[in-house]
């Protein structure tokens, strides 16, 4: 047996479900969960089917989401069929549907319903344990049994200090490593890019260079704890963090276009605090890139903005405390510890960006990251005021781009989204269409779609609701990396047919037809695609198998198909799809009964 547990979710709890994955793992309790451990080019559900078979135990982390789910209740349903318990780990209070009450009304519920959840994490470690003992046979790797308390021993003097001089060699030897590992890649680089005897010079001076550093690693170590006998142990041994005492800059704020309020805005009353800074962290400069913090920061854009509206919150931290620590907007004057008053989310990443609604009753507020709940990291000011703008759009993260045709479109219009991006995760990053001031988590209540490639084209329905809509890119589900405005009203076209990509092309004989004539589409591309199909004017593309009468899968470069039009008048329009998902070429048709057969 591989492993000892499954783990069922939704796949809009990934985070939690990791969070599950990695605390049993800490206590050696081997998991199966998807799509990490699926074998490549294994078919998912035989994969999901032998997991299930092969456990011991099923953890259900349960939530509104995954109780709506019905991957969710296949995976349940064939852990009953196969006699194997199930744990669930409840982290909303929702009632079960039916379907999965009968699964599992009668077993042990575990509530994760109040923060933090890292107390949860532990408690359901310790259960799942127990749990797989009393079944029989003990968890293949268990943690060694912890030896008895004891009182405390009064340690000796000699042993404080060289505890504490160990320490410094240790850390000083850490700092040593990292120097040589940058010296290394430095010499790679010199072979690559430099003939053989300025490399091996290189290489040279790297090992000098690190041989010096060991040598002062050591004398430092042996210094530190040699004033008399115990002095320097003592201060090696402190806990206490040191506090900077120079004041950080203000953190640079990221480029924004946004109007000029007309009327001055009165003088906040509020002003941002010292970030905290871990030890050794720099005093001054601005914030630095996400993921390279050595101190907290936060930035709001705009820091003005009007009641209602949408404003970003910029945050990097040095390191978080998993489901712990949290980011919130609060009223200037309001505790720590009510954050759950107000907008807020977990941090659970060293940098993000999050957009929150901005409050409806103006006045003075501010962005705080708060560590474990209730000690202040950051803060950064914000004004709520009806004369400052609804929004201001940030510049992408590196290496993210998005454009969007067209920028303004009839409500229940055709809009189409292009993307490009460095990276990808698999089944939790996803773009979607979003009104201005709702939040990055809330996708699912709008039109959205999962990103599995680095770039792409995607086609949406525009909502039926005028107003101010922004397309985002959306990283792990909760990150911004790139967004686009987009403005719904009703003197705006209906659609905008973008350029096809290169080398791509489409033709429709004829471009009106009436409601069942005949429609011939020809097509060229330079690598094969596979599906060629007719669809309303704002489907969405995974849409076309609705209709097996006006779509095709086709696996050549080029070629002609017939369709019958459809019987419905209207808009239309033929679409060569990568992968059922992108738009290579799209080509308009009219259905209409002042057309010919």
């Amino acid at each position: 047996m591989a492993h000892d547990v499954f783990i069922s979710y939704a796949s809009e709890d990934k985070i939690t479900a990791d969070a599950v994955c990695a605390r049993l793992e800490s206590h050696r309790i081997r998991c199966w969960i998807a799509p990490r451990d699926v074998l490549p080019s294994m078919d998912f559900g035989q994969a999901l089917v032998e997991a299930i078979r092969q456990s011991r135990l099923v953890v259900l982390v349960f939530s509104a989401r995954s109780n709506d789910s019905p991957h969710v209740k296949r995976e349940v349903e064939r852990a009953v069929s196969n006699g194997i318990p199930i744990l669930p780990f409840r982290i909303e209070d929702v009632t079960p549907s039916s379907s999965l009450e009968f699964f599992i009304a009668g077993s042990h519920w575990l509530d994760a319903l109040t923060p933090p959840l890292e107390r949860h994490l532990e408690r359901l470690a310790e259960t799942v344990e127990l749990l797989l003992a009393r079944a029989g046979t003990p968890p293949v790797v268990s943690r060694e049994p912890e030896p008895p308390i004891r009182g405390p021993a009064a340690p000796s003097p000699v042993l404080v200090a060289l505890g504490a001089a160990g320490r410094v060699l240790l850390r000083q030897g850490l700092v040593a490593l990292r120097m040589s590992g940058r010296l290394l890649r430095y010499t790679a680089a010199t072979v690559v890019r430099r003939p053989l005897p300025s490399a091996l010079a290189a290489a040279g001076i790297c090992a000098v260079i690190l041989v010096a550093l060991v040598v002062v690693a050591m004398q430092g170590g042996g210094g530190n704890s040699s004033d008399n006998g115990q002095g320097g142990a003592v201060a090696l041994v402190s806990t206490t963090t040191p506090v900077a005492t120079n004041t950080p800059k203000p953190a640079a704020t990221p480029s924004v276009a946004r109007t000029t309020p007309t009327v001055a805005r009165k003088t906040p009353t509020v002003a941002a605090t010292t970030p905290l800074a871990t030890q050794g962290a720099s005093a001054g400069g601005a914030a630095p890139p996400m993921g390279e913090a050595d101190q907290f920061a936060i930035v709001a854009s705009p820091d003005c903005v009007a009641p209602g509206g949408r404003v970003e919150a910029t945050w990097t931290a040095p390191e978080y405390e998993f489901m712990a620590d949290i980011i919130a907007l609060f009223p200037a004057a309001a505790r720590n510890d009510e954050y759950d008053k107000y907008e807020w989310d977990h941090v659970n990443t060293v940098g993000g960006r999050r957009i929150f609604p901005a409050p409806s009753t103006p006045g003075e507020y501010e962005f705080r990251l708060v560590r474990s709940g209730v000690h202040l990291a950051a803060s950064n000011p914000i004004t709520v005021q009806g004369d400052c703008p609804t929004r201001a759009m940030s510049a992408p993260l590196e290496g993210y781009n998005a454009t969007t045709s067209p920028g303004c479109v009839a409500p229940g219009g055709r809009l189409e989204v292009t993307w490009t991006a460095p990276e990808y995760e698999f089944m939790a990053d996803i773009i979607a269409l979003f009104p201005a001031a709702a939040r990055n988590d809330e996708y699912e209540k709008y039109e959205w779609d999962h990103v599995n490639t680095v770039g792409g084209r995607r086609i949406f329905p525009a909502p039926s609701t005028p107003g101010e809509y922004e397309f985002r890119l959306v990283r792990d589900n909760t990150h911004l990396a790139v967004s686009q405005p987009i403005t719904v009203q009703g003197d705006c076209p209906a659609r905008a047919i973008s350029a096809p990509l290169e080398g791509y092309s489409a033709t429709a004989s004829p471009e009106c037809v009436a409601p069942g004539g005949r429609l011939e589409v020809t097509w060229t591309a330079v690598e094969s695609f596979d599906v060629v199909a007719l669809l309303p004017a704002a489907a969405r593309n995974d849409e076309y198998d609705k209709n097996n009468n006006q779509y095709s899968n086709v696996s050549t470069t080029g070629g002609g198909l017939i369709f019958p039009a459809p019987l419905t008048p209207g808009e239309y329009e033929f679409r060569l799809l990568n992968d059922g998902t992108h738009v290579a070429v799209s080509q308009p048709i009219t259905v209409s009964n002042d057309c010919g057969p």
